[in-house]
């Protein structure tokens, strides 16, 4: 690698990028090291996030037309040669406030630094040949295989498409593809321990950071134009916490009280944890389980900054009988059970990539333990709430419905009580389920149950 002088944001998501590829690390923590490791103005700063993630969700798409006019397999190509086209043909196809002249020069640049001349010339060569052929570059034809066309042009996995494809249909979909590759918004939900939404809300705006109200949830708002967040002062005081939409909607549905005993399976990293906590005014028992002892360290130090001290953490394997929690000893359970993911895609950008078939068949006989496991801590009259944020059936429906089925114990409880009146009506609401996919709420995508213990077992 050739010397150069200071880090250019295109360098730093060059570096980003392959670090992530070869280290095999999620890429919110790889952005975040490398913008702590170099000084860049916030307009860089947002434009090295923009590319690494761009890059990262549109891997499937710059492979497909740098194999078709460079010639050469993306996957043959050396790392960082690899990264550098598909990073300028992101800036080229992508990023219509770049000129095409620059994405090339930059690139060609970055070339010059990390590679040799073959380098340099094959990059000149390859992205001017995108920028004058971008209005008719080769994608595949959706007539002669709609999977094949989605699955590129989107940007995901084939295996995936094909699977909504079948369930969805071919506009539902392209919809929810089109959803996943934009970059997600910003929300954050208030501690009520220590403000309200609308006094937060205040806080930002005399900011001049542009703060809206979240359409379902009453805690949450929307930021727009805020700085890094752990900078933010309110952040360091606790006054909020950053959590999706659709995730806020899980410790109402939960509905925790104050002096109840709580259980939370599957905690970490502790977003509804805190939530519930917050719910039950830190009055009362709630036990935090997760089978990564490092993950609870980052839970605790979460209650802490929050100013929660009615949480208490167990490590623990979820879908083993866990010694030290007594049968029917909980009012309420929660399961946030690990799953495929598939309905957060546009929040992780990397996560397309990782996720196989196999995974939700082997992910789901682990949720069905867990599910077994929880019913046990459950009180008879009590609660438990299962979710997840995948959208697939296996782990979702068909997990309930299989449960239900071998627990006569159980059965569904409305959620209509515990939604925001905007979304009582949703399908399956009344019956106690409820999915959001993301192009339809613009939240993350979520599935959530909602059981109650009745005293005797249904016959």
């Amino acid at each position: 690698m050739n010397e150069r002088k200071g880090k250019t944001s295109r360098a730093t998501a060059l570096e980003t990028l392959t670090l992530i590829e070869a280290e095999k690390i999620f890429a919110n923590e790889a952005v975040d090291q490398a913008l702590e490791s170099v000084k860049l103005s916030a307009k860089d700063r947002a434009l090295v996030t923009e590319m690494v993630y761009g890059t990262l969700r549109m891997r499937n798409a710059l492979d497909w037309i740098l194999e078709r006019i460079g010639n050469r397999k993306a996957a043959d190509m050396p790392p960082y040669l690899r990264n550098i086209l598909r990073l300028g043909a992101y800036q080229i196809l992508y990023l219509a406030r770049i000129p095409d002249a620059a994405a090339v020069n930059e690139s060609v640049d970055l070339a010059r630094c990390y590679g040799h001349k073959g380098w340099t010339r094959y990059t000149n060569g390859v992205l001017r040949n995108i920028g004058r052929k971008k209005d008719k570059l080769p994608w595949p034809d959706p007539d002669a295989d709609s999977g094949l066309f989605v699955s590129v042009f989107y940007s995901h996995p084939r295996w995936l498409v094909d699977r909504w494809l079948k369930r969805y249909g071919v506009n539902t979909t392209l919809e929810l593809c089109q959803r996943n590759n934009e970059a997600p918004p910003l929300t954050i939900r208030a501690n009520t321990l220590k403000t309200t939404r609308k006094s937060l809300r205040n806080k930002f705006l005399a900011k001049d950071i542009e703060a809206d109200l979240c359409r379902y949830s009453s805690y949450g708002l929307i930021l727009k134009g805020a700085p890094p967040i752990r900078k933010i002062e309110e952040f360091k005081l606790g006054l909020f916490s950053v959590q999706d939409e659709a995730s806020m909607m899980v410790a109402p549905i939960v509905s925790p009280q104050p002096n109840e005993r709580i259980l939370d399976l599957c905690a970490a990293p502790g977003g509804k944890t805190a939530h519930m906590a917050e719910m039950m005014n830190n009055k009362g028992c709630l036990l935090a389980v997760d089978i990564s002892e490092k993950r609870l360290l980052d839970l605790q130090q979460t209650c802490q900054r929050l100013g929660l001290d009615v949480v208490r953490t167990l490590a623990a394997d979820a879908a083993r009988r866990i010694e030290g929690i007594d049968k029917q000893s909980a009012d309420r359970v929660l399961i946030d059970a690990p799953c495929s993911g598939t309905g957060v895609l546009r929040r992780r950008a990397d996560a397309r990539w990782q996720k196989y078939p196999d995974q939700i068949k082997k992910l789901a006989a682990v949720q069905g333990q867990i599910l077994s496991q929880a019913a046990e801590y459950v009180r008879p009259g009590g609660v438990l709430v299962y979710s997840t944020c995948s959208l697939e059936p296996e782990e979702n429906e068909d997990q309930i419905d299989s449960f239900l089925q071998r627990d006569g114990r159980f059965e569904l409880d409305s959620l209509q009580p515990f939604l925001p009146e905007r979304l009582r009506k949703a399908n399956g609401a009344e019956k106690g389920l409820l999915t959001l996919l993301p192009h339809q709420y613009d939240t993350d995508g979520f599935f959530m149950a909602r059981m109650k213990k009745t005293l005797a077992a249904r016959k």
